[in-house]
């Protein structure tokens, strides 16, 4: 889950920028009221006719100040297209612009300046954290602090540097840190102070403090007292998840009061967390409804980002063919035609090539491993396993052997036929879904449930033996990764067809935490792409492990 301060931070620092809401006029090159509407349009990324318009409004205000010597609007210009590139997801191009417009304000001093630069330096902060550069987000958090000229800047900051902190489960320097936080905020100031409290409350529950509930439900107090809704769903979430694995009614009660104020405040994002919450109680009611909204959030996100991608493409390419365009004489055109279609002739000859190369060697790396695999559990079930069970038989009739020797002897021969299980192959010719199905149900348990949803609305018969064989191995090592680590009371596989590609999303709610590959996991990574397939890992601290794959 993507920490709802990071989005704050770069969306109320930057109107404090532009003042109140843009005025609803397109740009044009001449009018200079037009900057409001180009703002809008390019942090929210929604309008493709008039995002390009706007991008290069910017860039162009951008080189006019740079040549005026206005270094401090330049720098604010730079500072916009920053955070339109973060929006569309190009976090490498935002971070790059960031630094520039630091630069530019390196030799001011002056408190206008001085609270840009704290802001300028909070956003590389907020980059760095996302991108779990813990070392340098906290680097830069802390020189925005030396920047900071009021108490409400001091304590945004503090919280950044407590939540980097956290993130690396030094949960002792983040709860001192929100100490000196608490200080600053006073007594009388109940909405920071509310604020402080509630983060310090969560902060101590990931670290086993008996302090954390006295603190979450003093915030939820002084927020009710002054009415902050919105915040309030933070108190929410936060309650949900201490009585969780305690109490599931108070953490259903808890829930549901999330999912009400997110429907009051008619927000997707928080109503997207309070389903998630309801839907790891095991409520299956609520699961579909759940289902939906992250895909339809996850298209809305994906659409901004290919939105921003595409925008960039056309401009970065209209800016080549404009330096193509300056160049002169009949001779340099020729050239560069002839080195166009010796390099396009070269390239495809290559590509075609190194495609016949890559797919036989692809197709005998895949053929391999079925193989090897096939090999490994012959031998484990036929061998091993079969050798172990004639011993337990012959020592069951002497009456002399120790019955703990031959528990020991059952627990083996239990695992290495599991082992087997595991690397088992597909049965050539059966049903490729009652198959999965099958392996999917016998991780079933007491303690877990095994959900699958729209398995068999999926045509497997479109879907090579390569791409059934990797889906098969792989969601059998999820499981079995979940049933070893997640101690997780649910999971779900979710299966989907969209333009050819079949999606799977594999989510539980267990225990969580910083992704670390064993085995299992590169395995789990390798067999994807090995068929020329895409995932993505998703995990946080008691909130459960995502996988996104897509083959």
């Amino acid at each position: 889950m993507k920490p709802a301060l990071l989005a704050l931070l770069f969306l109320n620092c930057v109107s404090g920028i532009f003042g109140a809401s843009p005025i609803q006029k397109k740009p044009t090159e001449k009018e200079a009221d037009s900057t409001l509407y180009c703002y809008k349009v390019l942090i929210e990324l929604q309008n493709d006719a008039d995002l390009k318009k706007a991008y290069r409004f910017y860039e162009r205000a951008l080189q006019a100040s740079l040549q005026e010597g206005d270094s401090i609007e330049a720098s604010n210009k730079l500072e916009v297209l920053a955070v339109a590139a973060y929006n569309g997801g190009d976090f490498n191009r935002s971070e790059q612009l960031l630094v520039e417009a630091f630069e530019l304000m390196d030799n001011f001093t002056t408190p206008v300046t001085n609270m840009r630069k704290q802001r300028l330096l909070a956003r590389l902060g907020a980059i760095y954290r996302n991108n779990h550069v813990y070392g340098k987000s906290m680097e830069y958090y802390k020189k925005s602090f030396e920047f900071a000229s009021s108490n409400h800047d001091s304590l945004l900051l503090l919280n950044n540097l407590a939540n980097v902190y956290r993130d690396q489960g030094l949960y002792d320097e983040s709860i001192q840190t929100l100490q000196l936080a608490k200080k600053i905020a006073g007594r009388n100031d109940k909405k920071s102070r509310a604020f402080v409290l509630d983060n310090l409350g969560y902060t101590e529950y990931l670290g086993a403090r008996d302090s954390s509930f006295y603190h979450i439900n003093k915030s939820m107090e002084l927020r009710r007292d002054i009415n902050d809704t919105l915040a309030l769903f933070s108190n929410y979430m936060h309650l949900f998840e201490l009585y969780f694995k305690k109490n599931t009614v108070k953490a259903q009660g808890y829930a549901e009061a999330a999912l009400a104020t997110a429907h009051n405040i008619h927000d997707k994002t928080y109503e997207l967390k309070a389903l998630g919450m309801l839907a790891q109680l095991g409520l299956t009611s609520y699961f579909e409804r759940y289902a939906h909204l992250d895909d339809s959030l996850d298209i809305v996100n994906q659409t901004r980002k290919n939105t921003y991608a595409a925008m960039k493409y056309d401009v970065d390419r209209e800016k080549e063919q404009t330096i193509l365009a300056r160049m002169d004489g009949e001779r340099v055109k020729k050239e560069r035609d002839f080195y166009i279609i010796l390099t396009l002739f070269i390239g495809t000859l290559a590509l075609a090539i190194g495609t016949y190369i890559y797919f036989d060697r692809r197709r005998k790396v895949l053929n391999a491993i079925a193989h090897n695999e096939a090999r490994i559990s012959k031998k484990l079930h036929d061998g091993l396993a079969n050798d172990l069970f004639n011993v337990m038989a012959e020592l069951q009739n002497e009456k002399s052997i120790d019955p703990e020797i031959v528990e020991k002897l059952d627990r083996m021969y239990a695992t290495t036929r599991n082992i087997s299980k595991d690397y088992s192959p597909l049965i050539a010719g059966g049903d490729f879904h009652d198959q999965l199905i099958s392996r999917l149900n016998s991780y079933r348990s007491e303690s877990l449930n095994v959900i699958t949803v729209n398995a068999d609305k999926i045509d497997w018969s479109k879907v090579n033996k390569h791409k059934k064989s990797a889906i098969y191995m792989v969601l059998g090592e999820l499981m079995t990764n979940n049933r070893k680590h997640s101690k997780s009371s649910l999971a779900v596989i979710k299966f989907e067809e969209n333009n050819k590609m079949l999606n799977i999303t594999y989510s539980d709610n267990g225990v969580g935490g910083t992704i670390k590959k064993g085995y299992g996991l590169d395995n789990v990574e390798s067999r994807i792409l090995a068929v020329k397939g895409n995932l993505r890992f998703e995990a946080n601290e008691n909130k459960g492990f995502k996988v996104y794959i897509q083959v």
